[in-house]
């Protein structure tokens, strides 16, 4: 969370710039060397570190709202908008993930949900199809293929289940065919625009 918030300051100072900074210093390499340094810390200092990075972070959105269409470094064609939702998408599930009992998938609002299903859809391989069906919620097909599985649950534990978190027993799994695997996802993905 620390790494992604200054990685999130650093673009939204430089937006629109004609020398826009790449994501995190060394790339993807350098963002892994940066994670491993960091869990090296005693937790009184990573809480530190992520604290301060947070109040960055705070502090830099009000200036980068003025530029919404702004172009950043985040992704090829990205812009400020683009940066916004992927800091809303990261931190809300890493804060999840911190601490389920007290910020479980069930307290994401509605719109993450729908949101997560949009940005995501980019997990689903090629030649699968994926029917979400949320409860009491109009379903939602994500992918196009032979391959065929109905997802049925809550719109939180799917949208979790999609973003890679264990779900034990939430969702109901139906594949199309008969013994047929649970439907596996692509990596997120890192080298293209997700959708908002």
């Amino acid at each position: 969370m620390a790494s992604l918030a200054k990685a999130a300051v650093r673009q939204f100072e430089r937006a629109g710039t004609e020398d826009l900074p790449p994501m995190y210093d060394g790339g993807a390499e350098g963002r892994i060397e940066a994670i491993n340094m960091t869990a090296l810390m005693r937790p009184e200092s990573l809480q530190a570190l992520a604290l301060e990075a947070l109040a960055q972070l705070r502090a830099s959105l009000p200036q980068a709202e003025h530029k919404w269409e702004a172009g950043v470094g985040y992704r090829p064609g990205a812009q400020v908008a683009d940066m916004m939702y992927a800091t809303w998408r990261e931190m809300l599930i890493h804060a999840t993930d911190l601490d389920r009992a007290i910020r479980p998938p069930a307290t994401w609002p509605a719109e993450f949900c729908a949101h997560l299903f949009r940005a995501l859809v980019a997990r689903v391989p090629q030649g699968t199809r994926l029917v979400l069906q949320p409860h009491g919620k109009a379903r939602m097909v994500l992918g196009q293929g032979e391959k065929s599985w109905v997802l049925s649950g809550t719109d939180f534990d799917l949208a979790a289940w999609l973003a890679g978190r264990e779900i034990p027993g939430s969702i109901r799994v139906t594949a199309a065919a008969d013994g047929a695997a649970d439907p596996q996802l692509l990596p997120w993905p890192s080298d293209r625009l997700m959708e908002r």
